[in-house]
């Protein structure tokens, strides 16, 4: 039994739109003609081509990709009984047994749990008669790609691949495969398996990834690899300088076959948002790899085209492609020349439109928001909140953003296409960790007002909860549509602690427990958990992508602020028995993180005072006490205003963090006890002062270095006057509690 077709498709002959789109460099006597076999096959989401750039004359490979789950494998069985397809089966018993394999992968409960994806290429090059049979390229998933692949699962993927070559992999094939797999380092993986079905069906093409590059002598040893050793290591010293992420390519037969190819990525998908791939294909042209006027046109290539339809649009559907390339690999043949090849392509998406209804929805919640407001308005309102001046205008700013769903706490930001983000949209949009922090004030002031304000919270806990992302392995994203965005735990810390202090324990158990089991179970340093939440084996094709991304755009670093974010929320769990020794760890980290002015550096934060506030937070809990030099860099960045700020102005946000900063240094009966009471005494005036206007302004508060890894690093910033209201709740009810109020 196969899925369902999808409601929404490419329109037919997109194929044939995107042929016509290719540069010119690719004559036009190289493009099917509409009886060829190309011209027939059914449209998928993704397709490509691979370019031999020192003689683009010689045509190109065309290749779809199948996948489970976005339509394009079920698509593809389809074809395979209308007439075309039948015909291939019927002349061809490569087809026959290339659609069983297929068939046996669209099953509701697939026999090969470890295919990810696979890649059909038809060998149109070289003017020679179109070859009707394509290679198979299969993306492999875990457990098959690291070393730990056990002698049953290789046994198990040997003897599939023996059912689509025919025949069963000779004993002496199956040694050196298996030797190739043995021989990986940890962390290395081949994640492609090819079969050459209409060259050799006795050769396969293994792809290795994350193989370092000082292990690449030793591993092509270990498999008995033996072609020109001295030119492969030096062309892979220079491919590996200029690319961040190089792949290996062996042929493996009854010998591994001298030659090699390095597939080397590059990054973001256009010259013009990163100089990599200009500077590889200067490096390309210098060699004589790449005809200079071959890039010139190439160059065109990437960017987002629009295309038409063939009658009414179905679903309302807008189809466009996303063009780009994905990588060029550099090989040695067996005794040839040196040769590269560009492998391009483009990704066919649907824009649809929006749901009806939606405002009407929208008008009502708020109108039923207004009415609850309303009704806390009349209330009388304790002295502990009544007195300070700060905390009302601020709960109040928050009560009002609350009833129009916090319209300015969102953060919106352009992903491009060019760029090589694949999703439904280049606009993202990132709202659940505004709101958790929203909801983390807002759970301050309630615990002052003694309840009143539980049935808002009870409705942001569900909009929390509702946020997350529907696998279960990926929980709360800051962009959440954004699929290159892997799960953070940041967000899920400050998540975490929202549904702790609510109460939302079913919620916590159900979709955060298993994420954070997982930072502390892949944690690269004693008490110091990794920003992103990737399993360290059994990755899913999502986690490879993020994976990518992180090594390509987002960066691997440890930050000490998300570190302390998320030990705060483990503590506020007081489950020591399920994570013991972390937070002692933790603190341990955070302490050797401190910056010689007693300050914490922060990686996603602006200025310095949301750090050293959640570290010092941190460190209070568990060592009872702070950094000494933390108390002189806060009181030392006190402005004569009272205020404190990044720059040269005054600021509302960084006032708040560091009165937050300082109220968690404030030990009662300590000599320094005074000095930080008058400190904050003169920033709470401040603020008091700054209040009246009973709006809030927003001011940088997220900052992300874009393209951390590589490229043009350039800095954005976020801001929000809703975010800036809730640290000032936040400051405001700390010092209630610090300093009750005399009336």
């Amino acid at each position: 039994m196969t899925r369902p077709l999808p409601d929404v498709r490419p329109p037919p002959r997109i194929v044939d739109q995107l042929w016509r789109q290719l540069p010119v460099v690719f004559p036009d006597s190289h493009r099917p003609d509409p009886g060829d076999l190309i011209a027939n096959l059914p449209e998928v989401e993704e397709l490509g081509w691979e370019a031999r750039l020192g003689d683009p004359g010689a045509g190109l490979d065309h290749m779809l990709c199948l996948k489970r789950g976005d339509g394009s494998l079920e698509s593809f069985l389809a074809w395979c009984a209308t007439p075309p397809g039948r015909e291939q089966g019927r002349r061809h018993p490569e087809w026959r047994r290339l659609g069983a394999f297929l068939g046996r992968l669209a099953d509701e409960t697939p026999p090969y749990p470890w295919f990810d994806n696979c890649w059909l290429e038809f060998d149109l090059a070289h003017r020679r008669p179109p070859r009707e049979v394509p290679s198979l390229f299969i993306g492999l998933g875990a457990p098959l790609r690291g070393n730990s692949a056990g002698p049953g699962d290789l046994a198990g993927l040997l003897r599939v691949v023996g059912e689509v070559r025919g025949a069963p992999v000779p004993e002496p094939v199956s040694a050196n495969l298996t030797r190739c797999w043995a021989a990986l380092p940890d962390h290395a993986e081949i994640f492609q398996l090819g079969l050459m079905l209409p060259r050799d069906v006795s050769l396969f093409r293994l792809v290795v990834r994350d193989l370092p590059r000082d292990r690449l002598p030793e591993y092509l040893d270990a498999i008995g690899w033996r072609g020109p050793g001295q030119r492969v290591d030096a062309l892979a010293g220079k491919l590996f300088r200029l690319s961040p992420a190089v792949s290996l390519a062996v042929t493996v037969g009854g010998r591994v076959h001298p030659g090699v190819g390095f597939e080397c990525h590059l990054g973001p998908r256009t010259p013009a948002v990163t100089p990599r791939w200009e500077d590889f294909f200067q490096f390309l042209i210098a060699l004589g790899l790449c005809r200079p006027e071959a890039w010139e046109h190439l160059r065109a290539w990437p960017g987002v085209e629009v295309l038409t339809t063939q009658g009414e649009r179905r679903g309302g559907a807008e189809p466009y492609a996303i063009k780009g390339f994905d990588h060029v690999k550099v090989s040695y043949g067996d005794g040839g020349p040196l040769e590269a090849k560009l492998y391009f392509g483009a990704l066919v998406k649907a824009r649809r439109a929006p749901s009806p209804g939606v405002r009407g929805l929208q008008l009502s919640r708020s109108w039923r928001r207004h009415l609850l407001v309303r009704e806390l308005a009349e209330l009388p309102r304790p002295d502990a909140v009544a007195a300070s001046v700060p905390l009302v205008a601020s709960l109040d700013h928050l009560l009002r953003e609350w009833c129009e769903d916090f319209p300015d706490a969102v953060h919106v930001m352009a992903f491009p296409f060019l760029d090589g983000f694949r999703n439904d949209s280049e606009r993202q949009v990132g709202r659940v960790f505004p709101r958790a922090i929203i909801a983390d004030a807002l759970t301050d002031a309630n615990e002052v007002w003694n309840g009143q304000l539980d049935p808002l919270l009870l409705e942001e806990v569900d909009a929390i909860v509702a946020e997350r992302r529907v696998d279960p392995e990926q929980g709360w994203a800051y962009f959440p549509e954004l699929s290159e965005l892997p799960p953070d735990a940041d967000t899920l810390a400050q998540v975490t602690q929202v549904l702790v202090r609510n109460g939302a324990g079913d919620a916590l158990d159900a979709y955060a427990r298993p994420l954070l089991d997982l930072a502390v179970d892949t944690a690269p340093a004693d008490g110091a958990v990794s920003t992103w939440l990737l399993p360290g084996s059994g990755h899913t094709a999502a986690q490879d992508r993020q994976r990518e991304f992180v090594r390509l755009a987002w960066g691997d670093t440890l930050d000490p602020e998300v570190i302390a974010n998320f030990l705060h929320a483990v503590a506020l769990l007081d489950d020591g028995d399920r994570y013991p020794g972390l937070l002692v760890a933790g603190a341990r980290h955070l302490a050797g993180a401190m910056e010689p002015g007693g300050w914490w550096r922060s990686t996603w934060y602006q200025g310095p005072f949301y750090g050293t506030w959640v570290a010092l937070r941190l460190l209070r809990r568990v060592d009872g006490d702070v950094p000494t030099e933390s108390v002189d860099f806060l009181l030392r960045r006190q402005r004569p205003s009272g205020a404190w700020g990044c720059g040269d102005s005054d600021e509302v946000l960084s006032t708040a963090l560091a009165l937050l900063g300082l109220f968690e240094a404030r030990v009662p009966g300590t000599p320094g006890e005074a000095t930080i009471d008058a400190a904050t005494d003169r920033g709470l005036d401040w603020l008091a002062g700054r209040s009246t206007t009973a709006r809030w302004v927003g001011e940088p508060f997220i900052r992300m270095d874009l393209h951390r890894t590589g490229g043009h690093p350039r800095t954005v910033t976020w801001s929000s006057p809703t975010v800036t209201a809730a640290y000032v709740l936040k400051a405001a009810v700390a010092a209630t509690r610090c300093r009750p109020p005399v009336r």
